[in-house]
């Protein structure tokens, strides 16, 4: 976010507004946004339970408007989805079926060998692929072999294939 200044400004002020008194909240989550945001001290209302979960699911939205219209594409990338638990995904949901968020694009990872009909995130994909407007892609990446794992290992320490063959088989 801190791109340029009259970009990082904009950004800073879309996001205060959107949020309004609330930021505290997601600073306690992400430090980070407090120093962007210029505002470091810690919530004082506390709330539990599914008030909680509502009112975090709203700023997060509020959140993400503000940044995507202001900034322009935002990839929000996301691994090991398998192990996501179920208030994680409704997050995603959220993020991705609300249509005020523009140039939002999520990419996530997950190890398909993990899920089955029943788990949790082939639930999510199957729902989210319903809303109209949202746009599932599923890739499907095989494991590295041991040439693959060789190519790697010699472009990452700049030498020679034949150089990097019995390390690659180390880590294979």
């Amino acid at each position: 976010l801190v791109q340029e200044a009259g970009v990082s400004d904009e950004v800073r002020s879309a996001v205060a507004s959107a949020i309004g008194g609330e930021e505290n909240v997601l600073t306690d989550l992400m430090p980070h946004l407090g120093h962007f945001t210029g505002l470091t001290k810690k919530s004082s209302v506390q709330t539990d339970g599914r008030q909680a979960q509502r009112q975090l699911l709203i700023l997060f939205r509020m959140l993400f408007q503000a940044i995507c219209c202001h900034v322009g594409p935002v990839v929000l990338f996301m691994d090991d989805l398998q192990w996501a638990d179920a208030p994680s995904l409704e997050l995603l949901r959220v993020l991705s079926t609300d249509f005020q968020i523009e140039g939002l694009l999520f990419v996530g990872t997950y190890r398909d060998n993990e899920l089955n009909p029943d788990h949790p995130l082939t639930t999510f994909l199957h729902g989210i692929g319903r809303f109209s407007g949202v746009t599932v892609t599923s890739i499907h990446v095989g494991n590295l072999d041991k040439g693959d794992v060789r190519a790697l290992l010699s472009e990452a320490l700049h030498l020679l294939p034949r150089m990097v063959v019995s390390l690659a088989e180390v880590v294979l």
